[in-house]
């Protein structure tokens, strides 16, 4: 699909300096400074993608790429600039279509960003502890 396929090209994009090997002291002697230029290129991209195809819930383009779109919100919502977008993950939630993992993470985040005690830091705690649970039994 065209919607999923633009989503983890854009997220490839914002992932691919910070893990390029070799690049890691050039990216924070030297373009660290663009990278927030590059964040908020990708960011609108995505931004301009939801209103033309909707919320990339894990239903409408998998969980890769769920995941994919989840990270690169949660990385720019969080931001204070950023923070009038909440409203359109509220709504994905309330639909089903985000995570509650994934919103407790981006809610602590603000909270923490908004200097905030966050609410949800013990449920990722424990979700994180679960995964490691359950990865290690198997």
């Amino acid at each position: 699909m065209v919607f999923s396929r633009k989503i983890d090209s854009l997220y490839y994009i914002d992932q691919k300096i910070r893990k390029t090997p070799g690049l890691k002291n050039i990216f924070y002697i030297k373009i660290k400074k663009y990278t927030y230029d590059l964040d908020e290129k990708i960011f609108a991209d995505l931004m301009n993608l939801i209103e033309q195809y909707g919320f990339p819930s894990e239903k409408k383009v998998g969980f890769y790429t769920y995941r994919n779109a989840a990270i690169i919100l949660l990385h720019n919502i969080r931001l204070k600039k950023n923070h009038s977008y909440f409203t359109i993950i509220q709504e994905a939630f309330d639909r089903g279509e985000y995570l509650p993992e994934d919103y407790a993470w981006l809610y602590d985040s603000i909270q923490l960003e908004k200097g905030e005690e966050r609410r949800f830091i013990i449920i990722n705690i424990l979700l994180k502890i679960g995964q490691k649970f359950i990865l290690k039994k198997k």
